[in-house]
């Protein structure tokens, strides 16, 4: 494989993980309740005894 072919597949595939990570954490950050089960605010409290 000519080393032109690999330097752009590496750039590629090293550009699309750290963009997708660094995407990914910006929008966990900036949206922190997308996507939460709130299930646990539905449940009835119950008291330890």
């Amino acid at each position: 494989m000519p080393m032109s072919k690999r330097a752009t597949a590496e750039f590629i595939g090293t550009f699309w993980l750290v963009f997708g990570g660094c995407g990914s954490a910006v929008l966990a950050a900036a949206f922190p309740t997308l996507g939460s089960d709130s299930s646990e605010s539905r449940l009835p409290s119950v008291s330890p005894s």
